[in-house]
């Protein structure tokens, strides 16, 4: 076995270079003027797939490949190429990245976890729920690495009260870990306290945008990776304990001991009075509710068109070759019921895998609700987020609409990525605290007071002045330029590297013969297709990054003579289920990394997922992805 994993090592490292050099030469020497560029572009598909699944180098660096080769190979100019990783969809996810940053910078994202906590209840499904339906939330528009990073503290808090020194206490089997693969966010968790985003942020290089007062996704070397951070483009996770710094801080910063390298309840270790078998009850539920953070993640960045990498790629690739814009507002329309239900499917599930009737966990959630309260009124920084970010989110659904909307209003030239952008930029400009003219509370706390004829409480003082900056602009905004650090650029490469061979197949002329060779494809029956596409997808992404499988999948599946909801949505989708292993995603690799979970613990409802996945998939683009797409 050994010998075979060394030969498939060095195949991935320089057997799949020299092929494609063997491709492109003896196409130039027997091969047609039209066919040389088409070996060529296989060749280059052949050696950047056996990069990114052997992850030889970075998976961002494997992303730079096409600035190099497609030019000396004939297959497309560099100026042409070069177009590619600086497109108009990565604008929209580096502006999206630009206000995550900001809403994790400020904490904002924490506050929204601890609601969620407090409303779901403290039954065991209501414990469940809030598990889920946090990093579900979340991760619609930040980071699902920087979403679990988050909230796996906290849901190791009440594990640690359930079980206590039963959670974590496999440390010592450290060193068992795969690397972690996701979108373009290829972000593993970091090293120190760093995208996707991926998307997703990660769906490689450098982590996803930095989570500050929360997990924050800091950069190793090189960058930040969501939609994310990585080191040598995966995350390895390491058995026992936390391998992230990141995570023991996440913990401390709210007031939990560490014990074993895992953040750890106040709470005294409950007695084990009633027996080895509700024992094991209580440290299965404890699975259950760290395991529910990461697949919620998971499932989350498929709702929103910056959620992960892939549904950002699927923009590209319409744009590219169609000239079709899909828009943000119809995605939503179209992938939140979705995702909706793939969420409650999980949750009914963990509610009978790893809850026992015979032995209820006693469950203790005051700690996470004095961490609320702990959390005063929100922030001006808070707030000022908080409403550039509805903003920009009613600008994207509202852009395009049955009556017109405001890109109508400017000849149709806007794109989502004015208003992504633009709340980037209006990020950079407005201050972290309020300016002394801004009265106390706001002004509908001003006016109250007019109307009951309260006088004014005093002015603050010069500290929260913040016109002192040069011309008279905020001296510190809630986004400055060493922020920019944090941002995951690991997976503006990914993203742009999978555009990249996208062109190049369209410019060598090898999508047409593609197409031919799979139209057969469009004489199966309707229902048999998104089964198929989903079904192929879900396989290859359990072992490879989701970005680079949208990449290699994306650009076939979108000339075939098909509606788009019979392969390419299903497949776009498919990308992001990969629930199996912990080398899957990085939120699988950070929650296995933790100690309490085994891979054998994410078999059976990783595969229950990922079918139900495939099924729901398939049944929703073939009923609403009729009507939307």
């Amino acid at each position: 076995m050994g010998g075979v994993a060394r030969a498939a090592a060095w195949f991935a490292a320089y057997g799949a270079p020299l092929a494609c050099l063997a491709l492109a030469a003896g196409g130039r020497l027997f091969a047609s003027a039209g066919a040389a560029p088409q070996l060529a572009m296989l060749g280059a598909i052949v050696w950047m797939a056996a990069w990114w699944v052997g992850e030889v180098v970075p998976l961002a660096a494997t992303a730079l490949v096409p600035l190099v080769a497609f030019p000396l190979l004939g297959i497309a100019s560099s100026r042409t190429i070069a177009k590619s990783y600086f497109n108009d969809t990565l604008m929209l996810f580096l502006g999206s990245f630009v206000v995550a940053l900001a809403v994790q910078k400020h904490g904002l994202h924490r506050r929204v976890a601890l609601n969620t906590l407090a409303l779901t209840g403290s039954s065991p499904r209501g414990v469940l729920l809030g598990c889920i339906l946090a990093p579900f939330v979340l991760s619609m528009w930040i980071s699902n690495t920087a979403t679990c990073a988050m909230m796996v503290p906290m849901a190791l808090t009440m594990a640690r009260q359930l079980c206590g020194s039963a959670v974590g206490g496999r440390g010592g089997k450290a060193g068992a870990g795969a690397g972690a693969r996701d979108e373009g966010r290829v972000n593993e968790v970091p090293e120190a306290v760093g995208g996707g985003g991926d998307e997703e942020i990660g769906d490689g290089g450098a982590g996803g945008a930095a989570a500050a007062n929360g997990a924050q996704a800091r950069p190793g070397a090189g960058g930040s990776s969501p939609d994310s951070s990585i080191k040598n483009g995966s995350a390895r996770p390491a058995r026992g304990g936390y391998r992230s710094l990141e995570l023991e801080q996440e913990g401390e910063r709210h007031g939990l001991r560490t014990a074993g390298g895992l953040s750890s309840g106040p709470l005294e270790e409950p007695p084990q009075r009633r027996g080895p078998e509700w024992a094991a009850a209580q440290e299965r539920f404890a699975k259950g509710m760290v395991l529910g953070v990461a697949y919620a993640a998971n499932i989350g960045g498929m709702a929103t068109l910056i959620g992960t990498a892939p549904n950002g790629m699927l923009v590209g690739v319409l744009q590219t070759f169609t000239g079709k814009e899909l828009s943000f507002a119809n995605w939503l329309a179209f992938a939140v019921p979705l995702c909706c239900a793939l969420v409650l499917f999980l949750w009914l599930f963990f509610c009978y895998h790893f809850t026992s009737r015979a032995h209820p966990p006693d469950l203790e959630v005051s700690q996470l609700r004095s961490q609320l309260r702990g959390l005063g009124p929100m922030s001006w920084e808070e707030r000022t987020i908080s409403g550039v970010f509805l903003v920009m989110v009613f600008l994207w659904l509202t852009r395009h609409g049955p009556l017109g909307g405001w890109a109508d209003w400017f000849g149709g030239l806007p794109s989502d990525a004015v208003a992504s952008m633009g709340a980037a930029v209006l990020l950079f400009f407005l201050p972290a605290s309020p300016p002394a003219w801004w009265p106390s509370g706001g002004p509908v706390a001003a006016c109250l007071r007019a109307v009951r004829g309260k006088s004014a409480p005093p002015p603050r003082s010069a500290r929260y002045d913040v016109g002192s900056g040069r011309g008279g602009l905020p001296a510190e905004p809630i986004v400055n330029w060493e922020d920019m650090k944090e941002l995951p650029w690991a997976v503006v490469l990914l993203m742009g590297g999978g555009f990249a061979l996208s062109d190049g197949i369209k410019e060598s002329g090898m999508l047409e013969s593609l197409s031919g060779g799979v139209v057969a494809l469009s004489h199966w029956p309707h229902w048999l297709l998104p089964l198929a596409s989903a079904g192929v997808v879900t396989v290859v992404t359990e072992v490879a990054s989701n970005t680079a499988t949208a990449s290699i999948f994306l650009p076939v599946l979108v000339k075939l003579d098909l509606p788009y909801n019979l392969m390419l949505i299903p497949a776009t989708l498919a990308c992001s289920l990969a629930f199996m292993l912990p080398n899957a995603t990085p939120p699988n690799a950070i929650v296995y990394s933790t100690g309490i979970i085994e891979v054998k613990d994410m078999l059976l409802p990783g595969l229950m997922l990922n079918i139900a996945g495939v099924v729901l998939v398939a049944l929703w683009s073939l009923t609403a992805g009729h009507v939307l797409f």
